[in-house]
């Protein structure tokens, strides 16, 4: 698989890093937030990762680990954090 950086996030539907496998579940075209299931090599839900888009190289892009806290957030797998990931995919930030 190409390189997640330079890969546009409007055409990922999963990719694998650092072991893990992150999972498109949900996208609103209206606040351009997307989340994304991380699962580990047991098929284990580890965290809901809700990003916005980054720009590089004029391509839209999955935020780098350290765009997260601006471009991304990571939610536990618990009831109260997935509510949390889908009022941000609904509200955006």
């Amino acid at each position: 698989m190409r390189d997640i950086k330079t890969r546009p996030i409007d055409e990922l539907r999963a990719f694998t890093k650092w072991n893990d496998t992150f999972t498109r579940i949900a996208y609103n075209p209206e606040t351009d937030v997307f989340i994304f299931r991380r699962t580990n090599k047991d098929g284990n839900v580890t965290c809901y990762e809700v990003v916005k888009p980054r720009l590089r190289d004029g391509i839209r892009c999955y935020p780098s680990s350290d765009d997260f806290g601006i471009f991304g957030f990571c939610f536990a797998n618990s009831e109260r954090d997935r509510a949390r990931a889908f009022e941000f995919l609904k509200k955006g930030w």
